[in-house]
């Protein structure tokens, strides 16, 4: 019997919930949400873009305008990496 199961994500299904997928790269994290896409190495924001930016050719990242939203999407995307990382120590990631 499982006694702790740990989730990433969010049912597909709830409208309400925030959805995202992570993925990794050349050494660079990528994060895409309902509004964006961040690119970050270990160090820092490297790329920050509006999600309907496909071929991802305006890079937002120095623009003042936004430097909210990318606080915002690193302080989900660390807390996610933490919480990921730390299940892997534990080895508590099941399925």
């Amino acid at each position: 019997m499982i006694s702790h199961i740990l989730q990433f994500g969010s049912d597909m299904f709830d409208k309400d919930a925030p959805h995202y997928s992570v993925s990794f790269s050349n050494g660079v994290y990528q994060i895409i949400t309902h509004d964006f896409v961040l690119q970050m190495t270990a160090e820092q924001t490297v790329g920050f873009y509006l999600r309907e930016d496909y071929l991802l050719e305006h890079n937002l990242v120095q623009s003042p305008e936004y430097q909210e939203d990318i606080k915002k999407v690193e302080t989900f995307f660390k807390a996610f990496l933490q919480q990921y990382g730390s299940a892997m120590l534990k080895n508590q990631l099941t399925y």
